[in-house]
């Protein structure tokens, strides 16, 4: 979840207005210092004022929170959210309950409209850092295709005798075949072109549905991706382990994603 918002550098949200620049720096510089001073001091005093005061109103609490929680999901929840996004939207409701208590309890120093909106804040926030698999499938295919068209992947087509020779310092390369495309890229360099061995594996098997990967072995699940390879004879002669992609329809069957 995000800690800065709206350009801010620092944690501090309520700097004294009057201060820019080198001076706003200063300040923030102070209020750290002051924090790593004064915490040890201080750890514990608030929660334990505030677990003493919820003992002792302990029988109306529960309702009390119920109400709070529902309340803040009223204000941020929205009928297209999944289960995930709701469940979120939930604790983060408790986060609210239990702060309009604390500030009953007078350990934080807000008043409930300041609470509400930076509660509000930080769980939309939160919201935006779930992550959407087809939304990223369609960045990944996107990303693929832009390295596949690119200069490190040859086109057999336009090299030279030379370039051909020296085909083991390319990435990969890329022929016509048939009425379609052939790409063959290191198992290496294929790997370095994703984010994450999720997304990696997330556009290898969706090439794998579609009928666009040529490998001699079952899908298997988890982080290898020993499946998805072959041992390719490059223009060279070199043989290498490579991903080895035919795209009947070109390109445009990267697209089908999108």
């Amino acid at each position: 979840m995000p800690v800065l918002f709206n350009g801010s550098r620092t944690i501090f949200d309520l700097a004294p207005k009057a201060l820019s620049g080198v001076d706003l720096a200063a300040w923030e510089k102070k209020q750290f210092q002051l924090l790593r001073e004064g915490l040890p001091n201080f750890r514990g005093r608030a929660f334990s004022t505030y677990t003493e005061w919820l003992a002792r109103q302990h029988k109306a609490v529960e309702e009390v929170v119920r109400i709070l929680v529902a309340n803040f999901e009223v204000a941020v929840a929205r009928p297209t959210m999944s289960p995930v996004e709701r469940d979120i939207v939930a604790k983060f409701g408790v986060l609210y309950a239990g702060g309009l208590l604390a500030i009953a309890a007078g350990v934080l120093p807000l008043d409930m409209k300041r609470l509400g909106a930076a509660l509000k804040r930080a769980c939309l926030a939160a919201l935006a850092e779930i992550p959407n698999p087809q939304a990223e499938l369609i960045a990944d295919l996107k990303a693929l295709k832009a390295k596949l068209s690119g200069a490190s992947v040859m086109d057999t087509e336009t090299c030279t005798r030379k370039q051909l020779r020296l085909m083991h310092n390319a990435d990969g390369f890329r022929q016509i075949k048939n009425e379609g495309l052939e790409f063959v890229v290191r198992s290496e360099v294929f790997t370095r072109w994703f984010r994450s061995e999720l997304r990696r594996q997330r556009v290898l098997e969706w090439l794998d549905a579609e009928g666009f990967l040529n490998h001699g072995r079952d899908r298997t699940t988890g982080r290898s991706i020993e499946w998805a390879q072959r041992q390719v004879t490059w223009p060279d002669t070199s043989r290498k382990r490579s991903i080895s992609v035919y795209l009947p329809g070109g390109f445009a069957d990267l697209e089908r994603a999108f």
